[in-house]
């Protein structure tokens, strides 16, 4: 199957269960080349086939063409796009980027790569190939310029370190980072992509990388309680720490990561798949979340974005408590909340893509008709009176990097969930449309690298290696994007996503923020691109109210 069929037959499925901090237990390994370099700890490709609890998405395969826009440029691109741009920007923040402090390399930390390589199952066919001087970060900056301090040589990774900025702390980008980086672990997990350790001679090193960033959850979290006072506080860092919270008790819990589905599914008889399991950090995430939880319902949202973020957290939480009196408040803040925004009046595209997201998730856990309906109808006055030349949704002026990512998951879940209360190919088409011009040609993409860096081989394959027919290189980078090291300033500037985006209509010309880096809202927006693959990694989490 072609990633282009993939994705007419996406849908949204259950939510993989991700995993937590933990202590690795040491094991026998094979020896295995740990030589240096990587890069192919980058990610991998997209949707394959797989049931789910939402409707199909239309396969509508062009969009229509804007203002500057490349030939065979469709809504699958943007889609594919999407993977990677998550992709780039993680990577390049929490690997490269030295936007923070970083996890000492020391004797106790190089103890645990045998285990760590030991338990992606690395061969001498297949060896995980460790980066120079990666800067993996356990304190993580709210923000800083992303342009490079060196000419960058993406085999060393020390090359690669950003300009930055002040050593501002704050629980929003602390929080956005870990989901973003569990999220990630969970992709690296699946096996149609990434190979079955010890069995498919490919992915070991996204393997690897998975296992990197569940550990570095675990080393934000511990540096975060050690000094809560210094992170700056906000409802937005509330909410998002009950995500991540949440997120890490079931991806550290015992629970296969729903790898037993698919194509090329491990075998039944295959050990049990959670390389991420660890019962003390899965027991951790899950106290703190409970804590957090009872904050969150004692916050006082006042604004769309507030309402859906509140909703969207407490549906988190939701998904891994068995506490029945929880779950019954989690039931009462929901519809309570829900109807706010039902009720509220914000018309910006970025308050009607909050209320999209806020509205869908509160209907899809309660079954409640009137909050699918009031989705819908923020989903159509978001995109009325779209601008098809230029790729704009009405009245855009400044757009935040995470207005764009709220955005891109009102698309994304509305085509997952709205089924016919929408005109399903009109919001296909819209989507496409929409992302050619205000993510590709914004300049909301900084940079992109060369199709064959930060990826395996493998993985410029229709399906990943296993297939013969190349990608379409547009799924990769899109054309007019500059080279990292050509994206501007002396050295470049490293490929992420851009602080904010202005539309002048006026001039009909963006501007984008290249030398500002908001660190949460680049991983929250990461984040929702990476979901648009949902049937793979789903942001949609299964939860059963009383």
């Amino acid at each position: 199957m072609t990633r282009t069929e993939a994705f007419a037959r996406r849908s949204g499925g259950v939510a993989n269960t991700p995993q937590l901090p933990q202590t690795l237990r040491s094991r026998r390994t094979t020896a295995i080349a740990v030589t240096s370099i990587l890069a192919s700890l980058a990610l991998s490709p997209l949707a394959f086939a797989g049931a789910g609890d939402s409707p199909a998405r239309p396969d509508a395969a062009s969009a229509v063409r804007i203002v500057g826009q490349v030939p065979s440029y469709s809504p699958v691109v943007a889609n594919e796009e999407g993977y990677w741009y998550s992709r780039y920007s993680m990577m390049t923040l929490t690997m490269q980027s030295g936007l923070g402090v970083a996890i000492p390399m020391d004797q106790q930390f190089m103890a645990m790569i045998p285990p760590m390589i030991a338990a992606v199952g690395a061969t001498p066919a297949d060896p995980v190939m460790l980066p120079v001087n990666p800067a993996l970060l356990q304190v993580i900056y709210a923000g800083g310029n992303p342009h490079y301090v060196s000419a960058p040589n993406q085999m060393d990774f020390g090359t690669l370190r950003w300009i930055g900025g002040p050593a501002k702390l704050t629980t929003y980008a602390t929080a956005s980072t870990m989901t973003k980086e569990l999220e990630w672990a969970k992709m690296f997990h699946r096996y149609e992509h990434f190979g079955q350790p010890g069995i498919d001679s490919l992915g070991s090193g996204q393997r690897f990388a998975g296992m990197l960033f569940a550990t570095m959850v675990k080393a934000q979290l511990q540096s975060y309680l050690t000094d809560r006072a210094g992170y700056e506080s906000s409802k937005a860092g509330d909410y998002a720490l009950l995500t991540a919270l949440s997120d890490g008790a079931g991806v550290y819990s015992a629970a296969d990561l729903a790898n037993n589905q698919g194509p090329n599914a491990a075998p039944a008889s295959y050990p049990p798949a959670n390389r991420y399991a660890d019962p003390a950090a899965a027991t951790l995430f899950a106290q703190l979340a409970k804590i957090q939880f009872a904050k969150v319902l004692d916050s006082r949202p006042s604004s769309a974005r507030d309402f859906s973020r509140a909703v969207q957290s407490v549906i988190w939480y939701a998904s891994i408590s068995k506490d029945p009196k929880d779950l019954a408040n989690a039931k009462v803040a929901i519809n309570f909340w829900g109807n706010r925004l039902v009720r509220n009046d914000e018309d910006s595209p970025a308050a009607l893509a909050y209320k999209v997201r806020g509205l869908i998730e509160a209907g899809r856990v309660t079954g409640s008709e009137v909050y699918l309906g009031a989705a819908a109808n923020a989903f159509n006055r978001m995109t009325a009176n779209f601008d098809f030349v230029h790729g704009v949704l009405n009245d855009t002026k400044t757009l935040s990097v995470d207005d764009v990512g709220e955005i891109a998951g009102a698309f994304n879940s509305a085509q997952l969930w709205l089924g016919t209360r929408i005109d399903q190919v009109r919001a296909n088409n819209l989507f496409g449309t929409w992302w050619g011009g205000t993510v590709d040609l914004s300049g909301l993409e900084i940079s992109s690298p060369v199709v064959n860096q930060m990826k395996g081989t493998y993985e410029l394959l229709d399906p990943p290696g296993r297939g013969t027919v190349p990608q379409n290189v547009l799924d990769y980078r899109y054309p007019t994007v500059p080279l990292p090291e050509t994206a501007g300033g002396v050295h470049g500037i490293a490929p992420v996503l851009a602080a904010s985006v202005a539309w002048d209509a006026d001039e009909q010309i963006w501007h984008a923020a290249t030398s500002r880096f908001d660190t949460a809202g680049a991983m929250h927006a990461a984040t929702e691109m990476m979901w648009f693959h949902s049937d793979e990694v789903s942001g949609f989490p299964t939860v059963k109210l009383p």
